[in-house]
C-alpha cells in the first residue's frame, strides 16, 4: 500500500484531531463554534477511497482505545509502507 503526501498529511491531521478531541473531553480545549478542522478531509475522493480512509480512521480509533501507543501505530504503518515499497506485500 502506497501512501501519498496528501494521505500522510490527512493521517497526521486526523491524529491531531483525535488528540484535540481528547483534550476537549478533558475540558482543556473548547472550540467555541463547534466546528472541527478535519471536516473537509475527504474532498475530491472516489467512493472507494473515502470508504478505505474511513476504515483506516476506524482502525486507528480502535487501536487508540485499546491502549496502543502512537509510536506503535506509527511503527506499524511505516513498516507496512516500507514492506510495500520493497515488494514484500
Amino acid at each position: 500500500m502506497k501512501i501519498t503526501k496528501r494521505q500522510l498529511r490527512r493521517i497526521i491531521k486526523e491524529e491531531m484531531d483525535i488528540e484535540d478531541q481528547r483534550a476537549m473531553d478533558m475540558g482543556i480545549i473548547n472550540y467555541p463554534d463547534g466546528t472541527n478542522a478535519g471536516d473537509d478531509l475527504y474532498t475530491n475522493l472516489s467512493d472507494d477511497q473515502s470508504v478505505a480512509l474511513d476504515e483506516l480512521e476506524n482502525a486507528l480509533v480502535m487501536c487508540l482505545k485499546a491502549g496502543i501507543s502512537d509510536a506503535e501505530i506509527n511503527d506499524t504503518v511505516e513498516s507496512n509502507l516500507i514492506a510495500r515499497k520493497l515488494g514484500k506485500r
